[in-house]
């Protein structure tokens, strides 16, 4: 299977082309996909996802991606979690995002994502450098390259394809993620990134990718709020360094809170007759 929709269709691209229940029609796709590589031995499974376009799709097409855009794209990520796949499509999905904005390609293979918190810092010095550390990167260690936000010499961020085997990895006991530390690593390519990514923003992606894959096996509130939440980010990545833009990112925080929301306000036991849990008063 590949990701290119059958003839005489197209996936909405980038906000642009036939909207016309293009998003269903790629999910649906992807769902098969990911039923037919079920069972399937990890690195099968990832050549399938590779040769399906899946794990590229979040770059453009001039880079050798599919020109998915955000929605669509955590979309897939969605159905990925719902379907269990024990890969990391999503963050090689969001490296390939990352690198694009660099005009960096995503290579083959998996690739792991930094920073993913508030914490975590990176910079590259006036030799060209990388520098830093990020305390819990999932599939460190694993994953054959790193996508890196970091701060430039001159303070602007920049995107660093960083090599694997160049990083220090300290594995922790609570599961797949890992301490990462970069110390003077020449990495593969750097990209200025558009002056509206800031490392705040790229916090706030990732936490509306993690709400996309907490609802893939949730009910339709956490579905519903997901969606939203990722329509929102999709608006405010569109406007880039626009007048609207401030306010499209305020728009996606207050989203994500309502993701947040969806999942508390349901407990492990709801009560019967009441969509939401809660008894009648």
């Amino acid at each position: 299977m590949s990701l290119r929709p059958p003839e005489g269709r197209r996936f909405r691209r980038n906000g642009r082309g036939d909207p016309r229940h293009a998003d269903t029609l790629l999910l649906t796709m992807a769902g098969r996909l990911f039923d037919d590589l079920a069972g399937a031995p990890e690195d099968a499974l990832w050549a399938g996802l590779e040769e399906a376009g899946l794990t590229a799709a979040l770059a453009p097409e001039a880079l050798g991606g599919a020109g998915l855009g955000l929605d669509d794209g955590l979309g897939v990520m969605r159905v990925a979690a719902a379907a269990g796949l024990a890969v990391p499509l999503a963050e090689t999905m969001l490296a390939g995002w990352l690198l694009a904005r660099g005009g960096l390609r995503l290579p083959a293979g998996p690739v792991a994502i930094a920073p993913a918190a508030a914490e975590d810092r990176f910079r590259i010095d006036v030799a060209g450098l990388a520098h830093g550390r990020a305390g819990r990167v999932a599939r460190a260690g694993t994953a054959g390259h790193l996508a890196v936000l970091a701060d430039g010499p001159d303070g602007r961020a920049v995107v660093a394809l960083v090599a694997g085997a160049a990083c220090t990895v300290l594995r922790r006991e609570d599961g797949p993620a890992g301490m990462v530390i970069i110390e003077q690593v020449k990495p593969l390519a750097l990209g200025a990134v558009p002056v509206w990514l800031d490392r705040g923003r790229w916090l706030l992606m990732l936490a509306i990718a993690e709400a996309q894959r907490a609802a893939g096996a949730g009910p339709a509130e956490m579905v519903s709020a997901a969606i939203a939440a990722t329509e929102a980010l999709d608006r405010a990545v569109s406007a880039g360094d626009g007048p609207d833009g401030p306010a499209l990112w305020r728009q996606a925080g207050a989203a994500l809170c309502r993701c947040t929301r969806a999942a508390i306000d349901i407990p492990a036991d709801p009560v019967p007759g009441n969509s939401r849990g809660r008894k009648e008063t």
